[in-house]
């Protein structure tokens, strides 16, 4: 009776060194297959020597193993240096490795490329190539190295300090361990508290959200400001790195505004005088809608108009405006004036409103009559009556030089001219 057993190629394992691969690195695959029965009867054959062969066991039959590229994509990464080994004849049960060397670009995207591993049946020379007898697909996963993205939308104006958010992203594919990242900011900007944070570990396609407590100058202009930055990490093996990067933040300018108390009359209690409050823009940028009021309290009331609408005021400049106003009786000392400014930005509609402490001065009444020494009725009669019998004398003085000098100038022209 003879043996109805035939052998066939099975596939054991497959290898990849270094098992953690990126962009430009040489790898090596090692694929493990053996020769093993599908089927086989209690009896063989015997053969020469005494050595049994099962039926199927064909010594004409000769392998190939194959590695190629399964797709587009990883054909244009990964390169088989030489995709064709030859394994020539295997007896039932023996194992073979057929190793392949594999490069991967430097600019392939980290993602799994997958090779097609196939065992063909060939002839003594290698030149006849029959049926798949085994087919495996291989994935090769290519990690990347680490590459960070920096983003913020955060907008701070001039002389404020604001939270800013630095979205920290890993779009390399590899794994960075340790991840600090440092501001370097210079002036007109100042981060305020620790300027590096720590990220953590970030694996391939990693966001980590840092917030920084940063200060803008007032002097600052408004513009778009570059911040730079360092990101240093540790690799998968422990090496350390830095990358440079810079950031953007973008400083709005904003209006300045307040008032002041340019000048006033003196006043004492149960007076009336008049002030000029002056409106200062010290920003970097228009005010709009601007207006200047000042209220009543119950130390001083006022007589002119509350309010007055400027409009715009350009950045560095200045409006003056005059109001009247009377003081409550019993007052004296620093009276503070209810002064309010409102207005808005040159960008939008919201509104805002200052309130400056100002004070009026009222004297008290004997150091405003040190300043202004009053007169009594008795002092301004007496004035009158003496000053009627002057203008009178001096009417009369002034009468008799003309009647003199009309009888000079008759004496000349009768002596004079009418002898002519």
């Amino acid at each position: 009776m003879v043996s109805t057993a035939c052998a066939q190629a099975r596939f054991d394992s497959v290898s990849i060194e270094p098992p953690y691969i990126e962009p430009g690195n040489d790898v090596n695959v090692y694929v493990k297959f053996h020769e093993g029965l599908n089927k086989r009867d209690i009896l063989v054959t015997p053969t020469k020597d005494d050595e049994r062969l099962p039926v199927g066991d064909d010594t004409a039959v000769y392998y190939l193993a194959v590695l190629t590229p399964k797709d587009d994509a990883t054909s244009d990464y990964i390169l088989v240096k030489d995709q064709r080994k030859s394994i020539g004849h295997m007896y039932p049960g023996e194992t073979w490795t057929a190793p392949f060397e594999i490069h991967v670009s430097d600019s392939a995207p980290p993602t799994t490329y997958t090779l097609s591993f196939e065992v063909l049946k060939t002839d003594i020379q290698g030149t006849e190539e029959g049926e798949v007898i085994l087919s495996r697909e291989i994935g090769l996963d290519v990690k990347g190295v680490p590459s960070f993205t920096l983003a913020s939308d955060s907008q701070l104006r001039s002389g404020e300090t604001k939270d800013f958010h630095v979205t920290v992203s890993n779009v390399g594919g590899g794994t960075a361990r340790h991840v600090l990242v440092s501001l370097n900011a210079t002036s007109p900007l100042t981060v305020l508290k620790s300027s590096t944070l720590y990220a953590g570990d970030m694996s391939g396609v990693a966001a980590k959200n840092l917030v920084y407590e940063l200060h803008v100058d007032s002097s600052a202009e408004p513009r778009a400001y570059s911040i730079p930055v360092e990101i240093t990490y540790t690799d998968r093996n422990g090496s350390a790195h830095m990358v440079t990067k810079s950031i953007g933040v973008k400083v709005q300018g904003m209006p300045v505004v307040t008032a002041n108390l340019d000048s006033q009359d003196d006043v004492m209690e149960a007076m009336s005088g008049s002030i000029t409050l002056s409106v200062v823009n010290k920003g970097f940028i228009d005010a709009k809608f601007l207006s200047l009021e000042l209220e009543d309290s119950d130390q001083y009331t006022v007589t002119s108009n509350h309010e007055v609408y400027i409009g715009n005021l350009a950045s560095d400049d200045f409006e003056t405006e005059d109001f009247t106003v009377k003081v409550a009786e019993g007052v004296t000392g620093k009276v503070p004036l209810k002064v309010k400014v409102s207005y808005t930005e040159e960008n939008n509609n919201e509104m805002h409103l200052v309130q400056p402490e100002l004070y009026l001065n009222v004297l008290p009444s004997d150091e405003y009559y040190a300043l202004h020494p009053k007169t009594n009725g008795s002092q301004q009669i007496m004035g009158v009556v003496f000053a009627v019998p002057a203008l009178i004398v001096g009417y009369i003085v002034l009468w008799l030089l003309f009647k003199i000098v009309n009888a000079i100038t008759g004496f000349i022209d009768r002596k004079v001219f009418r002898k002519t």
